[in-house]
């Protein structure tokens, strides 16, 4: 009885050791399970805010992409704009060469048909004047032979009428002369032609000079034809003068029209200096956009790829931990999901670090 009184002794002994290892290890265990459920805690949290900060970064993206598309469509359109103002300098930078060039031939037509005009003016006056010289000397002389043979007072009406119409054509001859003198200088573009009625005008004159014995045979009704044919050769002069004048005054209102063309595109051309300043400007500001797009665009394929490497580290980690739970068994397994959440939360201050 003493021996088994002492065996049951030293087994309540035994069992009460293992009792109070027991109720150490219980402790240890509940404390353990305590301070994982708060890292557990701790993990969630961090997950959550993990989770908060991808909404975050989705929002960014999102905001990101709308502004990328905005730039884009500002980019097509001040290029659209840039090319529409390069096509227009171009435009108005031929109309202008084109212009010069115009403006150049006519001055040099207006020079060359000066001189020419001059030269051809002054010979046809010359000729004008000596012609007339002649034709008022052999009028006058007919006169002063027909007073002293005591003609008729008819043939001698008829030879004052012809002499009064030379004087008349005489002086007509100086008014155009003088107006020729007057739109010749004043005006810059005058056409004249090789064939001017000057010169037909005392080539006539020249062809009509009397000769003694024509002037001696003629007679009164002759005299009346000739004056008639003198007057309608005046007339047809007038008529050559206005249609002259006429001309004149079209290409005067043609160089003013051209003129104030010049003008206008002389001030176009003089805003081109702007529209290029303003060209350059929106390059600048478009290749400073583009920069920041690119710059965007990088950061958000990092954050991507932070993103897709956090996913499959989790994934790694959560397979780690089952594999972990499935060797150890089903004592173990709480502890173990703690640790693999610890894991997690440590991989994953690591990566967002």
């Amino acid at each position: 009885m003493g021996r088994k009184a002492e065996s049951w002794a030293a087994v309540e002994g035994s069992v009460n050791s293992q009792l109070q290892d027991a109720e150490v290890k219980a402790a240890a265990a509940a404390e353990r399970d305590r301070s994982i459920n708060e890292r557990l805690s701790q993990t969630s949290s961090l997950i959550n805010v993990l989770e908060a900060q991808m909404s975050c970064l989705r929002a960014v993206q999102t905001q990101l992409t709308r502004s990328l598309e905005k730039e884009r469509q500002k980019q097509a359109e001040n290029w659209q704009e840039y090319l529409a103002l390069k096509e227009e300098a171009d435009t108005n930078e031929g109309i202008s060469s084109f212009v010069k060039i115009q403006v150049s031939c006519m001055v040099h037509f207006v020079s060359c048909y000066r001189v020419r005009g001059s030269s051809e003016f002054y010979r046809s006056v010359f000729l004008c004047k000596a012609r007339g010289r002649k034709v008022e000397e052999v009028v006058s002389a007919e006169l002063e032979r027909e007073k002293a043979a005591g003609l008729d007072q008819e043939r001698l009406f008829a030879f004052k009428r012809l002499f009064y119409l030379i004087k008349a054509q005489k002086q007509s001859s100086s008014c155009f002369r003088k107006w020729y003198s007057q739109s010749w200088y004043c005006s810059p573009v005058y056409s004249i032609s090789s064939r001017s009625p000057i010169k037909r005008f005392s080539k006539n004159v020249g062809e009509g000079s009397l000769s003694p014995y024509y002037t001696k045979s003629i007679t009164p009704g002759a005299f009346e034809s000739a004056l008639r044919q003198k007057q309608g050769e005046l007339a047809s002069y007038m008529s050559r003068l206005a249609s002259m004048e006429s001309i004149h005054d079209s290409f005067a209102e043609e160089l003013v029209k051209m003129t104030v063309q010049c003008e206008k595109l002389r001030a176009e051309s003089s805003l081109l200096p702007g529209l290029r300043a303003e060209l350059e400007a929106l390059r600048r500001r478009l290749s400073a956009a583009l920069e920041l797009m690119g710059e965007c665009d990088e950061e958000l394929e990092e954050l991507g790829a932070d993103i897709i490497d956090l996913k499959m580290y989790r994934e790694q980690v959560n397979l780690l931990v089952n594999k972990t739970c499935c060797y150890l068994g089903d004592e173990f397994n709480n502890g173990c999901c703690v640790i693999g959440d610890f894991i997690t939360w440590a991989i994953l201050s690591v990566v967002v670090s």
